[in-house]
């Protein structure tokens, strides 16, 4: 019983801490966008999204190994790692679309 209290919390802090750096990614995001930066602060997204997959990759591990029992648990990070592996496929065609657009003129 006592493992399984640290291994939940242990997985919900993992799934916070995953959640406040995406919001901290798109934050800066919008903010460079604002600010008309480009590809100039490519930089630190890159660093940003780096560590946010490796924040995802150990949710996928976590999940993969079944480290926690809780079905919910389980539920949560399955619809964390589908929605942001979407999100990223989005925003990677956009990018491609931008810049094949940038370098055609």
């Amino acid at each position: 019983r006592e493992e399984d209290s640290v291994c939940q919390a242990t997985f919900c802090s993992l799934l916070i801490h995953s959640g406040v750096l995406q919001i901290v990614h798109s934050f800066v995001g919008m903010r460079f966008v604002i600010r008309r930066l480009g590809t100039e602060a490519e930089e630190t997204r890159m660093i940003l999204w780096c560590v946010e997959f490796i924040l995802w990759l150990s949710v996928l591990h976590a999940v993969v190994t079944n480290s926690c029992e809780n079905l919910k648990l389980q539920a949560m990070a399955s619809l964390y790692l589908t929605s942001t592996f979407l999100l990223w496929l989005i925003t990677g065609i956009l990018w491609s679309v931008w810049f094949l657009r940038v370098k055609e003129t």
